[in-house]
């Protein structure tokens, strides 16, 4: 199943109501959900990623507070505990760390042949513009322990270059619609861009193309059935700029990233 728009909030609408009408409904963990196998939402322009929908209600304050911690690369929860208390319900064993910081592995984990898997991705592009082997990895097999409270829900941030435009393909095990993808989808809007940003130098006339997230489970937690409920499939809405929301932002972010 393919759910295809130009902007994030009318492709959650209509999916919304789509796990409302039609999910599976399971209980892991004993928690129930409504759930769709292996949905794809594709945002044509992925900019317009940030969701606006008064029955979603959307924190920008805690969105911009993840950003600021997936650019310092910290496994540690300091910069993001005060913004939500879930991430101390995740801590490891350590009692110090959490796995599912996306800069870290994005942006700062060491790999053989590069600084990081983002600039693994930007050579194999530059040397082949037709490459498929540009490709971050998320969950890890040091993240298959037993009784492991975060449990790295994206599999992989795919990124190939067809028909002149920078597309990218996000893979993902499990995903809560609700607090998943709201948040999740704008951080890979926004390496898709920056990423965009650097190959530009080598392809001048590259256009920035869509975004396709693909779940394994896509899904909605009971208590969040009734703010399906609420969602309009049709609104004359569309969804903030990813780049006007960060605005200066922005350029923190690549200084943290690039030093």
């Amino acid at each position: 199943m393919e759910i295809k728009g130009n902007d994030f909030d009318s492709v959650f609408r209509t999916i919304g109501k789509i796990i409302l009408d039609s999910g599976i409904e399971t209980s892991p963990r004993g928690q129930v959900i409504k759930e769709l196998i292996n949905p794809t939402l594709t945002i044509t322009n992925p900019l317009q990623c940030i969701l606006t929908d008064e029955n979603r209600k959307l924190s920008e304050k805690y969105l911009k507070a993840e950003f600021d911690w997936y650019a310092s690369g910290l496994l540690s929860i300091e910069g993001i505990k005060d913004h939500s208390s879930a991430w101390g319900r995740l801590l490891n064993p350590d009692g110090e760390t959490v796995n599912s910081n996306y800069g870290f592995y994005t942006f700062y984990q060491p790999i053989e042949s590069h600084d990081n898997q983002f600039e693994f991705c930007l050579d194999s592009l530059e040397i082949d513009k037709d490459s498929r082997q540009a490709l971050i990895n998320f969950n890890q097999p040091q993240h298959k322990f037993k009784d492991n409270k975060d449990f790295v829900c994206t599999i992989s941030q795919q990124f190939m270059i067809r028909n002149n435009e920078l597309i990218t393909l996000v893979n993902m095990r499990s995903c809560d619609l609700i607090y998943g993808a709201s948040y999740d989808i704008p951080w890979f809007a926004y390496v898709q861009y920056r990423l965009f940003e650097r190959l530009k130098e080598t392809y001048p006339d590259l256009k920035l193309g869509r975004l396709e997230h693909n779940a394994g489970s896509l899904h909605v937690y009971e208590r969040h059935f009734d703010m399906l409920r609420k969602l309009k499939v049709k609104s004359s809405e569309t969804s903030k700029n990813l780049l006007y929301l960060l605005n200066n932002q922005l350029e923190n972010l690549k200084n943290q990233t690039e030093d």
